[in-house]
């Protein structure tokens, strides 16, 4: 069984308590990764996350002071805060740093794109629930990444598309399904050939 630091565990706290406050925010990244992980009970190895990520899911955008004032009423019973440390603007994703009221000091980062993900299911952790992305979408954008020279600097999508293809059946139907209107075109892989040369 994969082991949680106590850095994740608080994290799907905050998650539960965010989508408990109604916040409209469906989850991706590591932290949903590795629930999958655990359902599948894969447990070759584990790799720890350091920040939340997530896509906003409501019908409007919201300004950064009122997405700033609905986190920290879900943050409250929690006796912590959202700080602002980036706005969201043109490919830019709305950065926050989380910090504990009482001493100001930070528990954790959270990003959240403002581009809405297309299909999601329901997550539990304990007595934590929230939305997050399905496996194809994880996979789609990993996948879309190592197709490219970005895989240079995503090695950490390689080893979890590698977790992942242990625990469900890959559809490639579905992932090119999803590639498709995020405009992600799959490169050719040949990136490691041409390093070679």
């Amino acid at each position: 069984m994969i082991d949680l630091s106590d850095k994740e565990n608080l994290m799907y706290r905050i998650m539960g308590a965010v989508a408990n406050s109604g916040v409209p925010l469906v989850y991706k990244g590591a932290m949903v990764t590795k629930l999958l992980l655990l359902e599948h009970k894969f447990n070759e190895f584990s790799r720890e996350t350091q920040d939340i990520d997530a896509s906003w899911a409501g019908n409007r955008l919201p300004t950064m002071e009122n997405l700033t004032s609905a986190l920290n009423g879900a943050l409250a019973p929690l006796a912590m805060k959202a700080v602002v440390k980036r706005e969201y603007g043109e490919k830019k994703s709305a950065g926050f740093n989380l910090v504990y009221e009482n001493s100001g000091e930070l528990a954790v980062s959270v990003d959240i794109d403002m581009r809405s993900e297309k299909g999601s299911r329901t997550y539990h952790y304990g007595d934590v629930t929230f939305l997050g992305v399905t496996v194809n979408h994880i996979l789609s954008d990993k996948i879309y990444v190592l197709s490219t020279e970005k895989a240079y600097r995503r090695v950490k999508d390689a080893v979890d598309v590698y977790a992942l293809s242990h625990c469900v059946k890959v559809q490639t139907r579905s992932i090119f399904d999803i590639c498709q209107p995020k405009s992600f075109i799959l490169s050719t892989f040949l990136w490691t050939v041409s390093s070679i040369k």
